[in-house]
């Protein structure tokens, strides 16, 4: 592997560890995408709160964020081409005719009449751009951005049937392809859904913060646990040519599907990542799900593959209080098969997507984990608005 081999994933970036066992420890967090489980919450909290996407109204922007996380949760296990290909389907429409509009930087816009577009005297429907004299605004979609004008050379009415699909909005702003739209195409935006990025790029990112954590979508799944060892193997190698450079924490985060696997993982990695002498401390973070009978039994029965395999094992709970009777099912089984010292490896936290749900939930929780004698998981991410 090299600097420039890249893998897909959904997102990487530095914070500060908000939940049990490591609160407030610096981390990178690599987000992997696929999942097989379709948890309500997920993290896609924003979201739509139904798996109907039919009667979802493809307004606006947002609206496609929504539609994008029912097909997340529906297609399972994940696959982002087909999530593009659904979206793009849902909002898609047949037009008798369409503009054919050319720009002078070689870029072609095929779009319905009413399609909008950004230039210097305000917005200019489709219709109403004059070759050789509309300038059309451009970004570059860079990290620094430059915003340019390029001269529409070229427009055609073409009175055939054309399939587009845009997204219909009144009043937002919208960048595809690198031009500024009123109505925009929803293709870039879907691309966007992942993120490429190259293992030299994760390893500049591990070196400030000297902790990896792979989350998810569930690490544990076949092809995750595979790109999980592509990344851990890259840096490993290369710490052998840096020798200033150390890992201290190394975690995976899983729902329990293959905690076998993630556990050999890390027994493995935690000797390969080995720099002068200090060792990364390793665990996994498993977070037990509760939303059906059936991932309620599988969770129960996940307790049986850590029985001889716990020691670097913690267990974070979302409390919630309609789970009251399977919390306490799956807190006694632990114990009975774990032993009463895997109390002190386990927390409850509150279910919240802002701080002010988690600020009024927090003195049910803490008196919860009172009367069990567990941790409190404080989502410090949620509490101090980080990432």
């Amino acid at each position: 592997m090299t600097i420039n081999d890249s893998i897909r994933v959904c997102e990487v970036f530095n914070s500060l560890q908000g939940e049990f066992p490591d609160v407030a420890s610096p981390y990178t967090f690599i987000r992997l995408l696929d999942c097989n489980y379709k948890c309500p919450w997920c993290h896609y909290e924003d979201g739509v709160s139904t798996y109907n996407v039919n009667n979802i109204d493809i307004t606006t922007i947002d609206d496609v964020r929504a539609l994008e996380h029912a097909f997340i949760r529906t297609i399972q296990p994940f696959n982002l081409q087909e999530v593009v290909t659904r979206i793009q389907a849902a909002t898609t429409y047949v037009f008798d005719a369409y503009v054919n509009i050319d720009l002078e930087n070689g870029k072609n816009i095929k779009t319905s009449f009413d399609h909008s577009f950004l230039t210097k005297h305000g917005w200019a429907g489709a219709i109403d751009v004059l070759p050789n004299k509309t300038k059309i605004i451009c970004y570059n979609g860079e990290s620094s951005p430059k915003v340019t004008e390029v001269l529409v050379t070229r427009k055609q009415v073409i009175n055939e049937e054309i399939r587009l699909t845009s997204i219909k909005t009144e009043n937002s702003t919208f960048i595809y392809n690198g031009i500024v739209h009123h109505n925009c195409d929803t293709a870039d935006k879907l691309s966007k859904l992942s993120l490429n990025i190259k293992l030299g790029e994760i390893y500049e990112m591990v070196k400030k913060t000297r902790g990896i954590l792979i989350t998810g979508g569930e690490p544990t799944i076949k092809h995750n646990l595979q790109i999980t060892k592509m990344i851990l193997e890259y840096i490993a190698q290369s710490l052998k040519s840096d020798p200033q450079m150390y890992i201290s924490r190394l975690a995976i985060e899983t729902n329990g599907t293959n905690i076998l696997s993630a556990i050999r993982l890390l027994g493995e990695y935690r000797l390969k990542l080995r720099q002068n002498g200090y060792m990364p401390r390793v665990f996994i973070s498993w977070s037990p799900k509760f939303y059906s009978e059936q991932v309620t039994a599988e969770s129960l029965n996940y307790i049986k593959q850590i029985s001889k395999n716990n020691k670097d094992v913690f267990v974070k709970i979302v409390y919630k209080e309609e789970n009251e009777e399977i919390i306490s099912k799956f807190l006694e089984k632990i114990i009975t098969t774990c032993g009463k010292d895997m109390l002190s490896k386990i927390s409850f936290m509150p279910e919240a997507t802002d701080k002010q749900q988690l600020l009024s939930k927090i003195p049910t929780v803490l008196k919860k984990c009172g009367e069990y004698g567990i941790n409190f998981s404080p989502r410090l991410h949620i509490l101090l608005d980080l990432p």
